[in-house]
């Protein structure tokens, strides 16, 4: 979504992050008109990709307790 600058690796760096943005109002109204839009190009809202992947997730984890695919319906 482009939101990497608003991640923080630690507890200090929140505060120092937070701190930068505050400043910067301008920029966040650009990204707050923005934000919607992000949300719904993102695979947040890609449901049938979430789908599949949350079910060949949980048929791996099938596979590695030693279950069988054989009977699948």
């Amino acid at each position: 979504m482009g939101l990497e600058a608003f991640v923080a690796p630690s507890a200090e760096n929140y505060v120092e992050l937070a701190t930068r943005w505050a400043g910067q109002r301008d920029k966040l109204n650009t990204l707050r008109e923005t934000l919607g839009e992000r949300v719904m190009q993102s695979p947040l809202t890609d449901t049938q990709g979430f789908a599949e992947a949350f079910g060949a997730a949980l048929e791996a984890i099938w596979l590695k307790k030693g279950g069988s695919l054989e009977n699948r319906a």
